[in-house]
This record gives structure tokens, C-alpha cells and sequence, in this order.
């Protein structure tokens, strides 16, 4: 919206807390089954959890297969129809604009950089899919395949397909670090700024540690003086304030 229409008003706080509320919902309710039908089983020495349905195991579930389709299509399917039409717009927009005025230096490195941005975010949607893909299709071929699960490399093929998904949180930052000038910027600062802001947390503890000590010495020498007794800094030493003595 800011990049296709950057004079239109901004989107209203209610509109916006209700699509955060509406994702929530739809998070909370697509991850019931995993809260009501988990089991743990002893299988080899090793304790295994699975989603046992009430019309049996995953494999031969009828109702795992749709939990499945479903859990395809609205976090796969449906986020790479929106990145893919969202980010067709922006780029068409980004792209064919064409520079107006004299082609200053300014200007073309702007243009330049426009084009970088759409680069990116084809990069994003492309990545996505690939590190998705096989997680969500192992799921689905194995309803139709039931005798797959028997097979010894079945699990490091599914551990495989596991990574690769959570793979996508960190490939994200690489490609904005990769093809986007200003995050690579403000990440080397924040990179930078990480060692000052450990050692500027020692210098305060061993500053308020400093200070904790005077106070608590000060509280201890009006104390102990007090009760007739004097203490010096360098050495103590106990002195009466009876006149008779």
C-alpha cells in the first residue's frame, strides 16, 4: 500500500487489529488438533509423539489427510498466492516506473535500487516455496503411500524435509543481507554496537558494585560511630566514649 499508493491515509487501528486478532484465530484454531489428539508411545527405547485420530494413525487417517490439505493450503498455498500477487504489483510498479527529469547520478542509483528491491522480493517468494514444498507434499504422498513409513530412511528423509522448512527463517535474513543496501547497513552497526553494549553493561555493574560498597560503608562507619566506635579507612581500630575510661 505505501509503495502502490504512498498518498492514500494510513489503515485504521481497528482494521489493523482485527487482521492481527483474525491471524491469531486462525493459528489457535488450525493447531488444535496437535493440542487435543498428541500421543506419546515407547517405540524402541526411544518415546515418539504422534497425532493418534479418533478413525486411527496418521497414515491411514482419512481425517489426518484433510487436516493436511487444509494445513496446505492455508499456510502454503494461500501465503504464496498473496507474496506472489502482492509482490507481482509492487514489482511491476517498481520496475516500470521510468525516471523523470534529468538522469542525475541520484537518480539512477535510485532507479538501480528499485530494481534490486523487486529482485528481492521474487528472491523471498522463490525461497519460501522451496524450503515449504516438501514438508507439506511428505505429508499428503504418505496418506497415499502407506508403506513408505516402513522404510528404514523414512525418518532422516522426513528430519530432511523438517530442516529444510525451519531452513527459511534463516535463509530470510541472508537475502535481505544479501540484496538489500540498507539492512546490510543497520545490521553491521547493530553487529558492531553488540561488544560496546556488553562491556557498557560490566562498566555499569562494576560502577554500581563500586557504589554499593561506599554506601554500604558509610552505613556501617555511622553506625559502628554511633555505638562509640570510630573506623578508619586504611585500618579499624575501636575507641571508647565512656569519660570514666
Amino acid at each position: 500500500r505505501a509503495i502502490l499508493y504512498p498518498l492514500r491515509p494510513k489503515l485504521s487501528k481497528w482494521f489493523v487489529r482485527s487482521v492481527i486478532m483474525g491471524i491469531w484465530t486462525a493459528s489457535i484454531l488450525i493447531s488444535l488438533p496437535a493440542i487435543l489428539y498428541s500421543q506419546t508411545f515407547s517405540l524402541r527405547s526411544q518415546t515418539i509423539c504422534i497425532l493418534v485420530w479418533p478413525d486411527g494413525l496418521p497414515h491411514i487417517s482419512i481425517q489426518d489427510y484433510v487436516y493436511n490439505v487444509i494445513f496446505f493450503v492455508m499456510t502454503y498455498v494461500v501465503p504464496m498466492i498473496l507474496m506472489a500477487f502482492c509482490y507481482t504489483r509492487m514489482g511491476r510498479h517498481l520496475w516500470g516506473s521510468s525516471l523523470i527529469g534529468e538522469e542525475t547520478p541520484t537518480l539512477l542509483r535510485n532507479y538501480q535500487n528499485k530494481k534490486r528491491v523487486v529482485k528481492m522480493f521474487f528472491t523471498i517468494v522463490t525461497v519460501f516455496g522451496i524450503c515449504w514444498c516438501p514438508y507439506h507434499v511428505y505429508f499428503i504422498y504418505v496418506y497415499h503411500d502407506n508403506s513408505i513409513v516402513n522404510k528404514p530412511y523414512i525418518q532422516h528423509v522426513y528430519l530432511g524435509f523438517y530442516w529444510l522448512a525451519m531452513a527459511n527463517s534463516i535463509v530470510n535474513p541472508i537475502v535481505y543481507f544479501w540484496m538489500n543496501v540498507r539492512f546490510r547497513k543497520y545490521f553491521i552497526k547493530i553487529f558492531l554496537f553488540i561488544p560496546h553494549l556488553f562491556m557498557s553493561k560490566k562498566s555499569h555493574d562494576h560502577n554500581w558494585n563500586d557504589g554499593t560498597n561506599i554506601e554500604l560503608n558509610m552505613i556501617h562507619s555511622c553506625q559502628t560511630s554511633h555505638n562509640g566506635m570510630t573506623v578508619n579507612r586504611t585500618y579499624s581500630s575501636i575507641t571508647t566514649s565512656n569519660p570514666s575510661l
